[in-house]
């Protein structure tokens, strides 16, 4: 039911989006200018930082070529220690990069005055890139180290519905969701090191999925 829901909700706003009248000049800027700037960050898990830039081709159309990226990086150190293990010194390092760039063409249409909609095609590529690292050591011989290191590289294309409300003539604030159908490839490799050696593991998988990850909120500025 709720697939159901997701989908003639999809098809009721492509259908909008198409057969509505553009925005009009005095309504909002998309008449009127040549080029617009977006900022903003993906409301999702991985925190997305956004900027975007879109070429005007009239009131209801535009190219627009975005960038997106997220830079987690932690690392500490402290202590461990059990009824049946002694005091243990622990270290742990955990970093996490993800990168995207899209080229989309953008249609536009009037809801209200002030209030304009979009949709967004085209293609994208995406990636990301995990490392984690664990270690404790009560003295040599006795110590254990883990790592986990993992990366996704992907290509495909994004469909994004949007909105936007014009607080100035010059200005907006909207939010935009999107989804992805994605084909690329995953690489996993596990380590393990203790006394008795080490032990690693390596998985590389083929991948194709669909994605709808969180939604976006922009500031846009046109010029």
């Amino acid at each position: 039911m709720g697939l159901r829901v997701a989908v003639a909700s999809t098809g009721l706003m492509v259908a909008i989006l198409i057969l509505a009248p553009g925005v009009r000049a005095q309504d909002a800027p998309l008449g009127t200018s040549s080029w617009s700037l977006e900022l903003g960050t993906g409301l999702g898990d991985e925190n997305t930082l956004l900027i975007g830039v879109r070429k005007h081709m009239s009131e209801r159309s535009a190219i627009r070529f975005a960038l997106g990226g997220t830079l987690d990086q932690a690392e500490g150190d402290g202590d461990f220690s059990s009824p049946t293990t002694p005091s243990a010194l622990t270290d742990r390092t955990q970093q996490f990069h993800f990168y995207e760039a899209s080229i989309q063409w953008v249609r536009y249409a009037s809801l209200f005055e002030d209030v304009a909609a979009q949709l967004g095609i085209g293609p994208i590529v995406q990636g990301s890139r995990s490392y984690t690292r664990g270690a404790s050591s009560i003295g040599l011989p006795t110590f254990s180290e883990s790592e986990n290191r993992f990366s996704r590289f992907e290509s495909g294309v994004i469909v994004s519905l949007g909105l936007e409300w014009f607080f100035t003539r010059r200005f907006s604030l909207g939010g935009r969701a999107a989804v992805r159908a994605l084909i690329g490839n995953r690489d996993e490799v596990n380590v393990f090191r203790d006394s008795s050696g080490k032990h690693e593991s390596e998985i590389e998988m083929d991948s194709k999925r669909i994605e709808t990850r969180g939604s976006d909120i922009l500031l846009t500025g046109y010029f």
